[in-house]
Formats: structure tokens, C-alpha cells, sequence
């Protein structure tokens, strides 16, 4: 039996291909990993925007006047870094500016040493605008009455404003201890 050799050539062109193949599979992978952030980045945001809107309707339904607290319009100042957040509910942190701001930080680990999440929510508040019910159109209600909320939250933190994802959530409230 006669045994062929592989030359130079075909070793260096088997080598060749094997690289370029390895090469695509690899430059996959960062690809992949910022999908399973992205993924878990709207995850958590909905979770938290679930969080927050609980958060904001049991304070306004135990006191409404406790919404007058919230702004009529965005906000135009951002967040930069996590630090100097005092806890407000669960994950939700109050930079302590009381201008409709919140730091999002959701950590995990045996002590909460791993942050998993950190992001912005920004409320706002605005009127409810061309209700119809029971076959009345309102055109306006008061926020004596119902109060829009909008909440936009952006992540990560770490990132300029600009440049990070964003979700927006919108939630009517109404005013039924009246």
C-alpha cells in the first residue's frame, strides 16, 4: 500500500481555509453578546416600568395630591454615574433632585455584588386629552380628576444619553376616591 504526502502548499491552504472559517465563528460571538445584553436591557425595563407604576399608583391612590410632586414636562437633565442613590423601592433609586429622575440598579449574587442593570427612568405627567365614555367626549380632564404618566427608561448609565436604549411606557390613572 502506497501512503500519498500532503505538500507545503496543501498543508498552507488547508491552514488558510481553517483560519477563515474560525475567523466568521468568531466574529459572531460580540454580535451575540450584545444581543443577550439588548435582551436583557428590555427585560429589565419592563420589569422596572411594572415596578415603578405600581410604585406610583398605590402612592396616588392612599393620597392623589402626592402626584403634584411629579413634572408636567421630560426632563432634560440625565444621569451619568450610580453614585449617591439612596434606595426609594426595590430597585428604584431617588438621586435626591425630586425632578422626576430615577436610577435604575438591579444587582444579583450571594451579597447583590453583580449589577446586572443600570439604567433611567424618567415620569413626567400630562392631562388626558379626547376621552370618550359612555358616549361623552371629554376633551380635557383635570389632573384633579386623571393624570397621564409617561416613564422613559434608558440604559446602560455608563453610557451618554444619546447612546444608550431606550423605552417609553404610558399609564393612565384615575382618581376614583373622589
Amino acid at each position: 500500500m502506497k501512503y500519498k504526502k500532503y505538500n507545503l502548499i496543501e498543508i498552507a491552504l488547508s491552514i488558510a481555509i481553517l483560519a477563515l472559517g474560525l475567523t466568521a465563528i468568531v466574529s459572531l460571538f460580540p454580535l451575540g453578546f450584545q444581543e443577550i445584553g439588548d435582551s436583557i436591557g428590555e427585560t429589565y425595563s419592563s420589569l422596572v416600568a411594572d415596578s415603578m407604576m405600581a410604585y406610583v399608583s398605590r402612592e396616588a391612590y392612599s393620597d392623589w395630591n402626592a402626584l403634584d410632586t411629579i413634572p408636567t414636562s421630560k426632563s432634560s437633565t440625565v444621569l451619568d454615574n450610580t453614585s449617591g442613590w439612596s434606595k426609594l423601592e426595590g430597585d428604584i433609586y431617588d438621586p435626591g433632585e425630586g425632578n422626576g429622575i430615577y436610577g435604575l440598579m438591579l444587582t444579583s449574587g450571594s451579597n447583590s455584588s453583580i449589577t446586572d442593570f443600570t439604567g433611567e427612568a424618567l415620569l413626567w405627567k400630562s392631562k388626558i386629552k379626547n376621552l370618550r365614555a359612555a358616549g361623552v367626549s371629554i376633551a380635557e380632564l383635570p389632573y384633579s380628576d386623571a393624570t397621564a404618566l409617561h416613564l422613559e427608561i434608558s440604559w446602560p448609565v455608563e453610557k451618554p444619553y444619546g447612546q444608550r436604549k431606550k423605552n417609553t411606557y404610558y399609564f393612565e390613572l384615575f382618581n376614583y376616591n373622589q
